[in-house]
Formats: C-alpha cells, sequence, structure tokens
C-alpha cells in the first residue's frame, strides 16, 4: 500500500473514532443523566452569564439557578452542592452541605476560570444554565445543559423528587 493510501486510511478511522466518541458522551435520553444525579452524592449548578446580551436574560440564567437550589430537591436529598455563578471575568464558587438539619455554606471570593470549573465538576453530575438564542434542554450522561433566551420562563426551571 502506498502512503497516500494508507494516510486516507488513517484519517478515515481518526474521523470514524471521532464520531464514535463523540456520541458516546451524548444522549438524547435524560434517563441516563437524571439516573447520575440521583445516585451520586455530589452535584453541581453552574450559571454562566458571559454571553447573555440583556439584563433580563442574566436575571432569567440566575432565578433559574435559585429556583433549581430552592425547590426542595437539593435539600431533600442531602447533596453537596457547588455552585458556580460565572461571568466575562471568571466563575465565583459557593458549596452547600447539608450537614443534620443544618445548612453549611462556604464561598470562594476568588475568581476561577470556565476550565477551572469544568475541571473540578468533571466526575460529578451538574446543571449548566447559559444564554442561547434558541430556548432548548440538552442532556448528556453527565450533565444538563439548560439554554435561556428572552421567551424563557425561570419558573421552568425545577426538579422533582424521584418517586418509587
Amino acid at each position: 500500500m502506498d502512503k497516500k493510501k494508507l494516510l486516507v486510511a488513517l484519517v478515515i478511522v481518526l474521523i470514524i473514532f471521532g464520531l464514535a466518541l463523540y456520541y458516546e458522551n451524548t444522549t438524547t435520553d435524560p434517563n441516563k443523566f437524571l439516573n447520575n444525579l440521583y445516585n451520586s452524592k455530589k452535584t453541581a449548578i453552574i450559571m454562566d452569564v458571559s454571553q447573555s446580551p440583556k439584563q433580563q436574560i442574566t436575571s432569567a440564567i440566575m432565578q433559574c439557578g435559585v429556583n433549581l437550589i430552592s425547590g426542595g430537591f437539593y435539600a431533600q436529598t442531602g447533596k453537596e452542592l457547588e455552585v458556580y455563578a460565572c461571568d466575562k471575568n471568571g466563575c465565583l464558587q459557593t458549596k452547600i452541605t447539608d450537614q443534620v438539619d443544618k445548612i453549611v455554606n462556604s464561598t470562594n471570593n476568588t475568581l476561577i476560570s470556565m476550565d477551572q470549573v469544568l475541571a473540578q465538576i468533571k466526575n460529578i453530575p451538574y446543571i449548566y444554565i447559559k444564554y442561547g438564542p434558541e430556548q432548548k434542554f440538552l442532556t448528556y450522561p453527565n450533565y444538563l445543559e439548560i439554554i435561556i433566551n428572552e421567551q424563557s420562563d425561570p419558573k421552568n426551571c425545577q426538579l422533582k423528587l424521584k418517586t418509587e
């Protein structure tokens, strides 16, 4: 086989391998993410307003995160929750833990980058709330992406406890 054919074959194999990895890490079935979320002791929420074009959308992104946190799911399941609020300058982190009927809240006032956030939470399920021109929910095995736009209603941001 000449070098040109070998190179073309190698490129085709790499493309197929890349597509297989991509599709392995995305899913349209939210149950895989929900099972990961319910079975994990730790989870995180990222409220990313860095691309928000309007104050109305910024408020909706933040309110969506607040609704998820205060809706009862996290308090009733006793999960350790890491909350990240991100803008163009970076992200602030707060950890919320439920220790025997006492909520412990610790905030890190040091700005960290989005890359650092993603590195810190790569092994736990998380919810990523951000701006996008089209309102939608995208599920992946380890995270849920909530895309907020001008028509989004933060009241729709809620998690319900699983009933057996």
